[in-house]
């Protein structure tokens, strides 16, 4: 089977991004769009109430970061990211609060990402039918990374729905008491990493009352790992419908579901254990957690450790770290940080300058802007200039 050099530079990109350096991860550079809630006062600002967020996607330009401000958003329609490249972050998986509860019943979906490149994280999704539905366009694949979130009361967490979208990583959140927490219809390559699944349940739909559910058609690759599973009824922590061998899935936790798996294989290094979650409303572990320590990383399993624990807290983070990818045995380290990287020339290295090297790769000239080290071709030299350099801004240099 052929691979093409642009799909090659696709896997490593899924490959390292959950590699990078703890200083680089823990460091956001600041938004070119502020929403604040209703009636806040906040100079800052240029939208306002849940209908800012939507002003704020349509205002956006290729690569616009949208800062959502703490409070509650009742939203009165979804938010539609269609056909844009664009990051929205909030202020917290518990500040920044995005609420379906006054959505009619026909509203299909919080966020709706179609045919873009989208980063979602920060934040807390609740009350809605869907709390983010992801899918391509007839004509552009969407791309999403999803993280920081608590996804919770809705139908459906995180619904992958149609079209193939190109990649879809989902790490580090929290995605509890829905009816499915994940489910995963298309998509090219799906991950679902170190993030704390819990108590999605009590649905009377084939399928639904699962912690993950990979559902057919679904073809391509699923790569879950380093999550915690429990407490999830009718089909479980993880029901598949496809051929096991769509499926890695090795390092979760399991506890006290209807059923742990059903459709796929054992994973390597599961852990059958309680994990001692804090209490009922807080996910963070006690210090006797069998999750503890159990990352690929030296940090835990859950929403609170690996990528995610550098996010939350730099204390956390390891020197180097030995991060799960496609396979579970694979291991990349950290490489010191040389600045380079910056395709689209915003002071920052991030998937913006990956989409635009991913578009050069293997093409030769003098003014390509992907040509980091000016040799005149875009190839895996320029890739690994910013693969080093990913989430770095020369501001913080």
């Amino acid at each position: 089977m052929k691979i093409t050099a642009r799909l090659f530079i696709l896997v490593i990109f899924i490959s390292f991004i959950f590699a990078r350096p703890s200083s680089v991860l823990s460091q956001i550079p600041q938004p070119d769009i502020i929403v604040c809630p209703e009636n806040s006062n906040d100079s800052a600002c240029q939208f306002f109430g849940p209908d800012g967020i939507q002003q704020a996607v349509d205002k956006s330009t290729y690569g616009t970061f949208i800062l959502v401000k703490q409070g509650t958003y009742l939203m009165r329609d979804e938010v539609r990211i269609i056909e844009k490249v664009v990051k929205i972050l909030g202020e917290g998986e518990n500040k920044t609060i995005i609420s379906g509860e006054n959505l009619p019943e026909r509203t299909a979906s919080m966020f709706q990402i179609g045919g873009s490149t989208a980063v979602i994280g920060n934040m807390q999704i609740t009350k809605g039918v869907t709390g983010i539905v992801i899918y391509s366009t007839y004509a552009i694949d969407s791309r999403a990374q999803l993280f920081g979130l608590n996804i919770n009361n809705n139908r459906i967490g995180i619904a992958i729905t149609q079209d193939e979208p190109e990649f879809v990583i989902i790490h580090n959140n929290l995605i509890h008491h829905n009816s499915v927490g994940i489910e995963v219809v298309f998509g090219k390559s799906v991950t679902i990493q170190n993030n704390t699944i819990d108590s999605n349940q009590n649905s009377i739909f084939a399928g639904e009352g699962s912690g993950i559910w990979v559902n057919k058609p679904f073809t391509g690759k699923a790569y879950i790992y380093q999550n915690i599973i429990t407490n999830n009824s009718h089909t479980g922590g993880i029901y598949s419908q496809v051929p096991s061998s769509q499926i890695e899935n090795s390092y979760n936790l399991f506890w006290n579901n209807t059923v742990d798996y059903q459709g796929i294989s054992q994973g390597k290094n599961d852990v059958y254990e309680d994990p001692k979650f804090v209490s009922n409303t807080d996910y963070h572990l006690q210090s006797t957690s069998p999750a503890k320590n159990k990352a690929t990383d030296g940090t835990e399993l859950g929403a609170y450790g690996g990528w995610g624990a550098c996010n939350l807290d730099p204390s956390l983070c390891p020197i180097s770290i030995t991060p799960i990818t496609a396979s579970p045995t694979a291991t990349l380290q950290p490489i010191p940080i040389q600045f380079g990287g910056d395709a689209n020339g915003d002071n920052r290295v991030n998937i913006l300058d990956f989409e635009i090297l991913r578009g050069q790769f293997n093409t030769n000239g003098s003014s390509l802007s992907a040509d980091f080290n000016n040799d005149n071709t875009v190839n895996i030299l320029d890739f690994n200039i910013l693969r080093d350099n990913f989430g770095v801004s020369k501001l913080q240099i």
